[in-house]
């Protein structure tokens, strides 16, 4: 299904393929791709959006960024993950896509490894291809593998970890592949000769405020495996042994979680808040808290944190970017993290660490200037 904006002109035009249909931007993956098409927008460049629906239908709110949006249903069967190809590509193959693509000459931006199926088809061989990495996807698969329970659900990620390892033969069909970390920058380097570090998309607001609310904060899906064994190390490992209150903030919690919150009267849980209801409860948080098993990727939640005036605690594993470990205070065991909410609980956070959100914030996160290298990089 495609719906038709206005006409096309004589400004750059691109084609996006994204994995969901990015708005509301209300999740790591999609708030990325929601604003990266805004600023592109904004820029000149003419966008005809690609999007399965994954969980969410059509939204009239691309309408104001795109010339044509076409929505294409997902294909999950299960002949399809006995293929040699990931599921989560797989799906995402549609010839009504191909037929699309194909109706012009512009080249194509592929938003993550799953909705690349059609890179290596002959009929598309002249075009530009440019790739939007937002994870090492077979790390990613293979630590969500390691923290899941369900034996049928470990077993379908260890698959798809395994040919999403062996798919990455196929990145050097790409002209141009754009990291969201530094991390993944130097591991798609060593497998391509044109890579690039291009940091998120994001719409928060800073909100350096300094009358903040005694909570320490960890928001996050909590339907992802990684981000509720987060939670339970820090309600088992810290907050537990704390009467600090610790607000958990996250969409679709499991009933066992759900369980063990309520048995600590200091611990509250939030569940499916708007993004507005969650812009505030991060922008009022004394503490965000935010430790992470697997080191692939940026987190989202990180990067709205140090857009706030709260003390930002992380583990190692969250981000080896050095401009970012300057904004946050990094421990690595479960004592440390109990002296450090202690101590930093009765402080303000100091000068020199907002100076480097700011720095960050202004250097790493402008939209229009990661757009407009975009730009360069897409039309040169």
């Amino acid at each position: 299904m495609v719906i038709t904006m206005k006409k096309a002109g004589s400004n750059p035009e691109l084609n996006i393929v994204s994995f969901d249909v990015p708005y509301p931007p209300d999740y790591g993956g999609v708030i990325d791709v929601f604003y990266k098409i805004k600023e592109l927008s904004r820029l000149g460049i003419k966008i005809y959006l690609h999007c399965f629906k994954y969980s969410r239908g059509k939204s009239n709110k691309l309408s104001s960024f795109c010339e044509n949006i076409f929505y294409y249903p997902r294909n999950n069967n299960l002949v399809s993950f006995f293929s040699k190809t990931p599921l989560v590509i797989k799906s995402r193959s549609s010839p009504e896509l191909l037929r699309n693509l194909l109706s012009n000459d512009a080249p194509i931006l592929f938003e993550g490894l799953h909705s690349t199926y059609y890179i290596d088809h002959p009929e598309l061989r002249s075009r530009k291809f440019f790739l939007r990495a937002h994870n090492i996807e077979h790390d990613y698969y293979n630590e969500l593998a390691k923290v899941e329970l369900n034996l049928l659900k470990k077993f379908y990620l260890k698959s798809e970890f395994l040919k999403l390892k062996n798919y990455e033969s196929k990145l050097e069909i790409f002209d141009l592949i754009c990291t969201i970390s530094n991390q993944d920058c130097n591991y798609f380097s060593n497998k391509h000769k044109q890579v690039i570090y291009t940091p998120v998309f994001q719409g928060f607001q800073k909100s350096f405020k300094t009358k903040l609310k005694t909570y320490a904060l960890y928001h996050g899906n909590l339907s992802v495996g990684e981000n509720e064994k987060a939670v339970r190390y820090l309600i088992k490992e810290v907050f537990s042994k704390l009467e600090v209150p610790f607000y958990i903030a996250g969409r679709n919690p499991g009933r066992k979680l759900k369980d063990l919150i309520v048995k600590h009267s200091n611990i509250k849980l939030f569940g499916a808040l708007t993004p507005k209801e969650l812009d505030i409860i991060v922008s009022e948080a004394k503490i965000h808290i935010l430790p992470t098993f697997q080191s692939t990727g940026i987190k989202l939640k990180l990067v709205h944190a140090l857009f706030t005036g709260g003390h930002v605690i992380i583990n190692s594993k969250m981000t080896t970017n050095e401009d970012l470990k300057k904004c946050c205070i990094i421990t690595d065991s479960a004592e440390d993290i109990i002296n450090t909410v202690r101590k930093v609980l009765k402080e303000p956070v100091q000068d020199e660490i907002l100076k480097s959100r700011e720095n960050v914030i202004n250097e790493k996160f402008s939209n229009r200037k990661n757009a407009l290298t975009l730009i360069e990089k897409f039309y040169k």
